[in-house]
């Protein structure tokens, strides 16, 4: 009589991510500061100089660069909190 093989269970394929690398922040932003000086001009700076976060997450909602800036800017924010 012969054995049957052991029933196998399938495996789902997963994505695996891309390595991130050590500085992808620093990869991220091609030009620091530009999101400031957009805030500025638009009169987003509060008096401790930091960029109001109101109108960050105003700015968030479009499909610009600024939107995308302003999005990582709320990525990193985020990422800086979890680590106090």
């Amino acid at each position: 009589m012969r054995k049957s093989a052991p029933i196998r269970a399938k495996h789902r394929r997963t994505r695996r991510r891309p390595a991130r690398g050590k500085n992808w922040i620093q990869d991220a932003i091609k030009k620091p500061g530009a999101l400031r000086r957009t805030a500025k001009a638009a009169g987003a700076i509060n008096k401790n100089g930091t960029i109001n976060l109101l109108w960050l997450r105003q700015m968030a909602r479009g499909n610009g660069l600024t939107a995308a800036r302003a999005r990582l800017a709320l990525v990193l924010r985020n990422i800086h909190a979890r680590h106090r």
